[in-house]
């Protein structure tokens, strides 16, 4: 699925949009859905900070399941060097 919401600026951007999407597909148990939707999002992102959340995100859970949150989180381990 791909986000096509024209976010706002001041809304958190496009990694923030799909934070919402991915956090909507997670509680509905999508887990490799959530984490494509906030990895779209986090490379059209603005670095360094955008997608720096999804480390420690309580409904994505990203570190319970890293080996489906891997891509998404390089992205951030690499903005944060």
């Amino acid at each position: 699925m791909t986000c096509t919401t024209d976010p706002d600026p001041e809304s958190g951007g496009p990694a923030g949009v799909r934070l919402v999407h991915a956090q909507r597909s997670s509680a509905h148990r999508s887990i490799p859905f959530a984490s494509g939707i906030y990895g779209e999002g986090l490379a059209v992102a603005h670095p360094p900070n955008a997608g720096w959340i999804v480390p420690v995100e309580p409904i994505l859970q990203p570190l319970e399941r890293e080996d489906v949150w891997v891509p998404g989180l390089e992205i951030v381990r690499q903005r944060a060097t």
